[in-house]
């Protein structure tokens, strides 16, 4: 029964999967940053440009860390405009786990910053470790221009091997956009926190 159970623990975990969402979930989220939890986060943020901290009940991003929260005025459209920046990037897919990493930190900031004065939001929350799940995760580069420029240059390098090249095929570009087969724990961990937070919300 111990044995049934590793397996079982194993298998859902790591067990490799070929065809997975993860590289359409990185696509669909980061769009969803740029139209809608960027500007919300600028808008939180200007709102409190200039608040006392005082009045914010548990001010950790004053007390923790190297970027206070409020943030100054002059503070404010630089961190918005590295947000879309990285939003973008992350949603084309170039140099994919930084710009995923960078997103999901620069919304955790904000929003965690926004917390401590307005309460929490479930649904940004998830959101912001969606992000970060993605940006350690297996498989989180499918349909990226990383993986284009890959296969690009893998095929540059073979182009002076006539015997083994192969011919273009749209089906084997697909595949290999793809990539290969990687554990299941990142899509099971995004999984796992949406069945948390809106069973506990």
């Amino acid at each position: 029964m111990i044995e049934t159970a590793q397996r079982a623990w194993w298998v859902f975990w790591f067990k490799r999967m070929r065809w997975h969402p993860l590289g359409l979930i990185r696509i669909v989220l980061a769009y969803r940053a740029i139209v809608r939890y960027i500007p919300q986060a600028r808008g939180f943020a200007r709102k409190e440009v200039g608040v006392d901290p005082a009045h914010f009940f548990d001010n950790v991003g004053s007390t923790l860390t190297v970027f206070p929260y409020p943030m100054s005025a002059s503070a404010l459209p630089v961190v918005t405009y590295g947000l879309y920046v990285a939003a973008f990037l992350a949603m084309v897919g170039l140099f994919t786990r930084a710009a995923l990493a960078v997103l999901g930190l620069g919304l955790l900031y904000i929003f965690s910053g926004h917390a401590m004065r307005a309460g929490f939001n479930h649904q940004t929350a998830l959101v912001v470790q969606v992000f970060l799940i993605l940006a350690l995760a297996p498989g989180s580069k499918a349909w990226s221009l990383d993986r284009l420029i890959a296969i690009v240059r893998f095929r540059f390098k073979r182009r002076h091997k006539p015997k083994t090249a192969r011919g273009f095929s749209p089906l084997r570009l697909v595949r290999h956009m793809q990539g290969p087969a990687v554990p299941r724990w990142g899509l099971q961990l995004i999984l796992a926190l949406f069945v948390v937070v809106y069973t506990g919300a």
